[in-house]
Protein backbone atom coordinates (compact mmCIF):
# COMPACT_ATOMS: atom_id res chain seq x y z
CA UNK A 1 0.00 0.00 0.00
CA UNK A 2 1.40 3.81 -0.65
CA UNK A 3 2.03 6.37 1.97
CA UNK A 4 -0.47 8.73 2.73
CA UNK A 5 0.08 11.95 0.30
CA UNK A 6 2.45 14.22 1.58
CA UNK A 7 0.16 16.98 1.38
CA UNK A 8 -1.94 14.97 4.18
CA UNK A 9 0.36 13.89 6.11
CA UNK A 10 0.32 16.28 9.32
CA UNK A 11 -3.50 16.10 8.97
CA UNK A 12 -3.42 12.61 9.20
CA UNK A 13 -0.86 12.59 12.26
CA UNK A 14 -3.68 15.02 14.00
CA UNK A 15 -6.41 12.78 13.16
CA UNK A 16 -4.64 9.60 14.95
CA UNK A 17 -3.89 11.86 18.07
CA UNK A 18 -0.40 12.25 17.65
CA UNK A 19 1.54 14.51 19.77
CA UNK A 20 2.59 17.87 19.15
CA UNK A 21 5.87 17.82 19.71
CA UNK A 22 6.04 14.64 17.51
CA UNK A 23 4.20 16.56 14.38
CA UNK A 24 7.03 19.39 15.08
CA UNK A 25 9.70 17.00 14.56
CA UNK A 26 7.86 14.94 11.86
CA UNK A 27 7.83 18.45 10.22
CA UNK A 28 11.83 19.14 10.54
CA UNK A 29 11.56 21.34 14.08
CA UNK A 30 14.06 20.05 16.28
CA UNK A 31 11.97 20.58 19.77
CA UNK A 32 16.01 19.17 21.79
CA UNK A 33 18.99 18.09 20.57
CA UNK A 34 18.53 15.02 21.19
CA UNK A 35 16.30 14.00 18.25
CA UNK A 36 18.24 15.99 15.56
CA UNK A 37 19.85 13.24 14.14
CA UNK A 38 17.32 9.74 14.43
CA UNK A 39 14.08 11.40 14.90
CA UNK A 40 13.50 14.69 12.42
CA UNK A 41 11.27 14.87 9.70
CA UNK A 42 10.43 15.92 6.77
CA UNK A 43 10.39 12.40 5.57
CA UNK A 44 11.87 12.17 2.37
CA UNK A 45 11.97 8.41 0.96
CA UNK A 46 8.63 7.51 0.70
CA UNK A 47 8.12 10.50 -1.37
CA UNK A 48 10.63 9.90 -4.15
CA UNK A 49 10.24 6.51 -5.37
CA UNK A 50 11.44 4.48 -1.69
CA UNK A 51 8.39 1.63 -1.56
CA UNK A 52 6.25 0.89 1.70
CA UNK A 53 5.30 -2.38 3.25
CA UNK A 54 2.19 -4.13 2.62
CA UNK A 55 -0.66 -2.96 4.75
CA UNK A 56 -2.26 0.26 5.30
CA UNK A 57 -1.42 3.77 4.03
CA UNK A 58 1.86 4.80 5.71
CA UNK A 59 1.96 7.65 7.38
CA UNK A 60 5.85 8.77 7.06
CA UNK A 61 7.39 10.57 10.41
CA UNK A 62 10.96 10.84 9.52
CA UNK A 63 13.83 8.86 7.74
CA UNK A 64 17.21 8.05 9.04
CA UNK A 65 19.72 7.04 6.94
CA UNK A 66 18.49 3.77 5.05
CA UNK A 67 15.43 3.32 7.69
CA UNK A 68 12.30 4.95 7.61
CA UNK A 69 9.82 5.17 10.69
CA UNK A 70 5.99 5.58 10.36
CA UNK A 71 2.48 5.18 11.56
CA UNK A 72 -0.46 3.56 9.92
CA UNK A 73 -3.53 3.10 10.94
CA UNK A 74 -4.59 -0.69 11.99
CA UNK A 75 -8.14 -2.26 13.00
CA UNK A 76 -7.16 -1.91 16.37
CA UNK A 77 -5.41 1.24 16.62
CA UNK A 78 -2.66 2.83 14.87
CA UNK A 79 0.73 0.80 15.11
CA UNK A 80 4.26 2.61 14.74
CA UNK A 81 6.33 1.13 12.63
CA UNK A 82 9.82 1.29 10.55
CA UNK A 83 11.43 -0.41 7.65
CA UNK A 84 14.29 -0.47 5.46
CA UNK A 85 14.10 1.11 1.73
CA UNK A 86 16.63 -1.95 0.88
CA UNK A 87 13.87 -4.19 1.93
CA UNK A 88 10.03 -2.66 2.01
CA UNK A 89 8.35 -5.89 1.97
CA UNK A 90 9.65 -6.28 5.50
CA UNK A 91 8.80 -4.08 8.61
CA UNK A 92 9.29 -4.01 12.40
CA UNK A 93 6.28 -3.24 14.65
CA UNK A 94 7.67 -0.82 17.17
CA UNK A 95 4.52 0.32 19.43
CA UNK A 96 0.48 0.85 19.61
CA UNK A 97 1.06 4.06 21.05
CA UNK A 98 3.21 7.39 20.88
CA UNK A 99 4.13 6.94 24.64
CA UNK A 100 5.08 2.78 23.40
CA UNK A 101 7.18 4.63 20.13
CA UNK A 102 8.95 6.84 22.66
CA UNK A 103 10.09 3.99 24.51
CA UNK A 104 11.47 2.46 21.85
CA UNK A 105 13.44 5.83 20.80
CA UNK A 106 14.65 6.39 23.95
CA UNK A 107 16.05 3.32 24.26
CA UNK A 108 17.98 3.78 21.46
CA UNK A 109 19.25 7.34 23.00
CA UNK A 110 20.53 5.47 26.06
CA UNK A 111 22.46 2.98 23.88
CA UNK A 112 23.81 6.10 22.31
CA UNK A 113 25.24 6.99 25.75
CA UNK A 114 23.24 10.27 25.71
CA UNK A 115 23.22 11.75 29.61
CA UNK A 116 21.02 11.42 31.87
CA UNK A 117 20.04 14.85 32.26
CA UNK A 118 18.95 15.47 28.53
CA UNK A 119 17.20 12.20 28.74
CA UNK A 120 14.85 13.94 30.92
CA UNK A 121 14.95 17.00 29.03
CA UNK A 122 14.53 15.63 26.08
CA UNK A 123 11.46 13.13 27.50
CA UNK A 124 9.76 16.34 29.27
CA UNK A 125 9.88 18.47 26.05
CA UNK A 126 7.84 15.23 24.14
CA UNK A 127 6.18 14.44 26.76
CA UNK A 128 7.22 10.85 27.05
CA UNK A 129 5.82 9.97 30.77
CA UNK A 130 7.72 6.77 31.51
CA UNK A 131 11.44 7.30 31.57
CA UNK A 132 11.78 6.71 35.01
CA UNK A 133 10.12 3.35 34.31
CA UNK A 134 12.12 2.33 31.37
CA UNK A 135 15.36 3.63 33.45
CA UNK A 136 14.05 1.18 36.70
CA UNK A 137 13.01 -1.75 33.54
CA UNK A 138 16.65 -1.51 32.20
CA UNK A 139 18.62 -1.65 35.33
CA UNK A 140 16.37 -5.12 36.72
CA UNK A 141 17.21 -6.39 33.51
CA UNK A 142 20.50 -5.73 33.07
CA UNK A 143 21.68 -9.35 32.69
CA UNK A 144 18.97 -9.94 29.93
CA UNK A 145 20.42 -7.39 27.66
CA UNK A 146 23.45 -8.76 26.64
CA UNK A 147 22.03 -10.16 23.31
CA UNK A 148 20.66 -8.48 20.21
CA UNK A 149 17.45 -11.25 20.82
CA UNK A 150 17.20 -10.67 24.80
CA UNK A 151 17.35 -7.18 24.59
CA UNK A 152 14.63 -6.86 21.58
CA UNK A 153 12.02 -9.31 23.72
CA UNK A 154 12.78 -7.06 26.70
CA UNK A 155 11.74 -3.88 25.17
CA UNK A 156 9.19 -5.42 23.35
CA UNK A 157 7.68 -6.62 27.05
CA UNK A 158 8.07 -3.34 27.99
CA UNK A 159 6.79 -1.36 25.05
CA UNK A 160 3.19 -3.74 25.27
CA UNK A 161 3.61 -2.93 28.90
CA UNK A 162 3.44 0.76 28.26
CA UNK A 163 1.03 0.31 25.48
CA UNK A 164 -1.61 -1.28 27.41
CA UNK A 165 -1.17 1.47 30.25
CA UNK A 166 -1.82 4.12 27.74
CA UNK A 167 -4.14 2.64 26.08
CA UNK A 168 -6.01 1.51 29.66
CA UNK A 169 -5.85 5.54 30.61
Amino acid sequence: MAAVPEDQRINELRRLGASEPLIRLSSGEVVHELFRYSCLGPPHYVYHGAGTPFGPPLISLWDCNDTVVGVWECADGPEFIEFSIEDDDEYSPLAHTEQGFWATQFDFFYESDAPLAELRDAASVVGFRFLDRYLAAREAAADRLGTFEGHQAWLRDLVAGIDQETQDA
